[in-house]
């Protein structure tokens, strides 16, 4: 991998391979990934409940749920599972990767979610413009591997923090993506503190393609690994 493969890959195994080989991915960012990777099969009706505790998955990830209390958000989607048919499914496998309490198998996820699609009629197109889309994710998630980026102190201000605090909190759901309109507030308050640093403000005005819990800019305003 160099870092034009890396812009232009849309194999998300192979990315997700070469970041874990090299450390620069973390559970958490796996965890997230995971759930982001399964809200893909939204549009094939998901249960409310399965949902639901995607977002307790992202919680535990973030450090703000315990071990039990994701287990029993598992055990109350698996009911709805069961009930609606995906017990016996590329579904149901997918979403146990997304609630396992230890290591996330996330190159397991994302077949699974591919291949559940394809079981529920997607084409073949449809399979490719997903791997596309998940493999921009794992982009927004990491960077550019090859180019740290480094925020100096006015670049993490007050106001810059509370913006992406609001990026982080308040999203579009249940798609779980961040609002381009408060991403766009977060480019301007950066300008205003003199940031210019082209990486980080075109990645957030690169509105091509989601931003999720995990974006490689806001987790750095944050501290989050």
């Amino acid at each position: 991998m160099d870092e034009q493969k890396w812009l232009s890959c849309n194999e998300p195994t192979i990315m997700l391979d070469y970041l874990r080989s090299n450390g620069q991915t973390s559970a958490r960012k796996l965890r997230l990934f995971a759930c982001y990777c399964f809200r893909r099969l939204i549009p094939h009706r998901i249960p409310n409940k399965v949902l639901q505790a995607v977002e307790f998955a992202e919680l535990f990830a973030d450090g703000a749920m315990s071990t039990a209390g994701l287990a029993r958000a598992r055990d109350a989607a698996v009911e709805d599972l069961d009930k609606y048919g995906f017990t016996a499914s590329a579904v149901f496998e997918a979403f146990s990767c997304v609630m396992a309490p230890d290591g996330i198998e996330v190159s397991r996820t994302v077949d699974n979610v591919l291949e559940a699609m394809e079981s529920m009629g997607d084409g073949e197109e449809k399979i490719k413009a997903e791997r596309t889309e998940i493999s921009q994710v794992i982009r927004d998630m990491h960077g550019n591997p090859f180019h740290e980026i480094v925020l100096n102190p006015a670049s993490r201000n007050e106001t810059i923090v509370k913006l992406a605090e609001a990026v982080y909190n308040e999203r579009t759901m249940p798609e779980g993506i961040f609002d381009p309109q408060r991403l766009m507030m977060l480019v301007h308050a950066f300008q205003e503190a003199g940031f210019e640093d082209q990486n980080v403000l075109g990645h957030l005005h690169h509105l091509d393609y989601m931003h999720v819990r995990g974006c490689f800019v806001v987790d750095a305003i944050l501290s989050k690994e």
